[in-house]
Parts: structure tokens; sequence; C-alpha cells
């Protein structure tokens, strides 16, 4: 069964969306960090934590900071989601472009991938339950490292034969 449906130069196309889906979501990251670690530095400065409901006049301007920082978290957790998407299309969209040379040791040497990568990250997740049974992971973050995996051992399964 051959799955690559995308000509050769969809493999840039897809590098090109997968980096810049990353770049935007480490940017969002990070600030959402900062501002995270500006929003509980405020917090703990004030003793009365009020409402953003309340007119603007009457806060504070440390109070006016924590309300404008949190309602700039919703904006940034969806954008972020949005850009883990983009990554993780780039990422398939490289997947399944095909390569300049496509014969059957290509496609050999794919499904090897394939069924390498699904077996490590099975292994990982056996490993990962064993010690924590109780651990909380997001669908991106486990997509992202299905896929970057794949990748890796594909290249390296490449160079090496």
């Amino acid at each position: 069964m051959n799955i690559q449906i995308l000509p050769n130069w969809c493999k840039k196309l897809g590098l090109v969306v997968f980096f810049l889906g990353t770049i935007i979501s480490i940017v969002i990251g990070l600030q959402h960090g900062l501002l995270q670690g500006a929003y509980q530095e405020g917090l703990h400065a004030t003793k009365n934590h009020h409402n953003c409901n309340v007119p603007c006049e009457s806060l504070s301007k440390l109070e006016k900071k924590q309300c404008t920082i949190k309602g700039s978290e919703n904006l940034d957790t969806a954008s972020l989601h949005l850009a883990e998407i983009l990554s993780i299309i780039g990422m398939i969209v490289y997947i399944i472009s095909k390569e300049k040379i496509e014969d059957d040791y290509i496609n050999k040497l794919r499904l090897d991938a394939y069924v390498l990568t699904v077996l490590i990250l099975l292994c990982v997740s056996l490993l990962i339950y064993i010690i924590s049974g109780n651990i909380d992971v997001k669908l991106e973050a486990v997509l992202n490292i299905f896929l970057i995996l794949y990748l890796f051992i594909f290249f390296f399964k490449k160079r090496i034969y």
C-alpha cells in the first residue's frame, strides 16, 4: 500500500509549515509563561483579588495589569492550540509526500520506521504508566512526539541502508 499521495515539492512546504507552527508555538508559549509569572507575582503582591468585571477606573494599576493578563490567557491558549495544529499538519504533509526516488525499498523503510515508532511509543507509554498512572498528557504532545520520532527513525534508516 502506497500512502505517498503528494508530490516531492510538498516536502519543502511541509517543513516550512512545521517550522512556522513550531516557532509560533514557542513564542506564544514563552509569552504565556512570562505573563503567567507576572500574574502570579501580582497575586502575591495584593491581598484582595478583584474581579475583572469591575470598571477599570476603580482598579489600581497592578489590578488592571492582572485583569489584562487574565484576559489574554484565553487568546494565548487558542493561538497556541492553532500553532500546534499547524505544526502537526506540516509534519503530516512532509510524511505523505513522495521521495525523489520512490521505490519498493523506500516503502519498506517507511513501513519499518512506522512499526519501530509505534513499538517505541507503546513501550515508553507502558513504562510511564507503570511508574505513574495519573499522568496528564495533551494529544498534541503525543502526536508531535510520534511524528518527530518517525521522521528521525526514517531519516536514520535511509542513511544507514
